[in-house]
């Protein structure tokens, strides 16, 4: 079953509302994911520090990579609506 949204129709608010707030809950998983995983790491004897340290710099690396990957599908899924090739 396929289902169509019309986006200029309705209340932008209720809108936002609908598509933000799976997104900020997939962030907020993946947020929490990330403390409990410091915070396992972190009790590892002697080689803690360095885990913890590479997480630091990986933490930014991966939010980025998701975060560019939801604005190419966006930008994708918008353009194609609108009847245009994408380029």
């Amino acid at each position: 079953m396929e289902t169509k949204s019309n986006f200029s129709q309705g209340s932008v608010p209720k809108l936002i509302i609908r598509l933000g707030f799976p997104m900020m809950l997939a962030e907020l998983v993946n947020v929490l994911y990330n403390v409990v995983d410091r915070m396992y790491i972190g009790h590892i004897e002697g080689e803690g520090t360095l885990a913890l340290t590479g997480l630091g710099v990986c933490f930014p690396l991966i939010t980025l990579t998701g975060a560019t990957a939801c604005f190419v599908t966006m930008y994708l899924a918008v353009w194609r609506k609108l009847g245009k090739t994408a380029a």
